[in-house]
């Protein structure tokens, strides 16, 4: 929990934790300074933005104190307390989300690159008959710039192809 002005108020050990300082020391540091420089603006404007709207929320690098960064999604609710507007917050460690969703974006690009060196045309549907993918080959042959404009589209949309 922080005030308005971003001083710590109170946290469970889990921030402690993280951050790795003790208790006096993160009520001498100031919001701001668990953060990189580059995110310190983007933590001011969210904090901001749950004090004046009630609820905020964000992705930043947290800086422990031993240089360590790790990549959280920070949420924060205003709180008022004796009469004072507090933030009351949690974080989420997405640092192997993010890893994880980098991952399958780099398998899903390898994959695009192959099927679009492939000379035929190649496309795959859903359920319900709407185009989930295609290669660049495909694309052309309906009509398409790119692969992405015959995702959801039909056959019929597409001009009347064969379901073959």
């Amino acid at each position: 929990m922080f005030d308005n002005t971003g001083t710590y108020k109170n946290g469970n050990k889990g921030l402690k934790r993280v951050l790795g300082y003790n208790v006096e020391e993160i009520h001498r540091l100031n919001s701001g300074d668990f953060f990189d420089r580059k995110d310190q603006d983007l933590i001011t404007k969210v904090i901001g933005h749950a004090i004046n709207y009630g609820q905020s929320s964000t992705e930043a690098d947290l800086v422990s104190r031993d240089g360590r960064r790790t990549l959280f999604y920070f949420t924060g609710r205003r709180v008022v307390i004796h009469g004072e507007p507090h933030i009351v917050g949690m974080g989420l460690d997405i640092t192997e989300k993010r890893k994880s969703e980098e991952a399958i974006q780099k398998s899903q690009e390898m994959l695009m690159d192959i099927l679009n060196s492939i000379p035929q045309a190649i496309g795959w549907k859903g359920m319900d008959g709407t185009f989930l993918g295609c290669n660049s080959v495909f694309a052309k042959c309906v009509g398409a710039k790119t692969p992405k404009e015959v995702v959801g589209h039909s056959n019929f949309q597409l001009g009347g192809l064969s379901e073959e």
